[in-house]
């Protein structure tokens, strides 16, 4: 029978939680992502199971690099950095690496002429 505890979360709401849950929230990430440029991201979990980005290649890192970048623009959900900036700091580069020996799994690099 699973057992369940009361969690505060961040906004302040209270959620139960079990303990399978539990133990998939402690896991600790195999990849990272670091997203470089004139805002570093990172590092930054890169999750391939369950609702995460897929496995660590370098078609799934660009398709996250240019979502990051597109959020980055007005209306996106990282917008403030741009205003903050005065202008859209769009990454330049991004790697994914695992974890346990730094190990490159995948990287990107934007093109000399990038369109966004």
């Amino acid at each position: 029978m699973a057992k369940w505890r009361t969690v505060r979360k961040r906004d302040s709401t209270m959620i139960e939680i079990g303990d399978e849950q539990r133990r998939a929230k402690m896991r600790p990430a195999t990849f990272e992502i670091e997203i470089g440029g004139a805002v570093s991201l990172g590092p930054v979990q890169w999750h391939s199971k369950g609702h995460g980005q897929g496995r660590p290649t370098n078609a799934n890192l660009e398709r996250v690099v240019l979502a990051y970048g597109k959020s980055l623009e007005i209306g996106g959900c990282n917008a403030d950095i741009s205003r903050a900036f005065g202008y859209i700091p769009y990454p330049t580069s991004a790697r994914i690496v695992r974890v346990a020996n730094r190990e490159l799994m995948a990287s990107w690099s934007a093109g000399s002429f990038q369109v966004w």
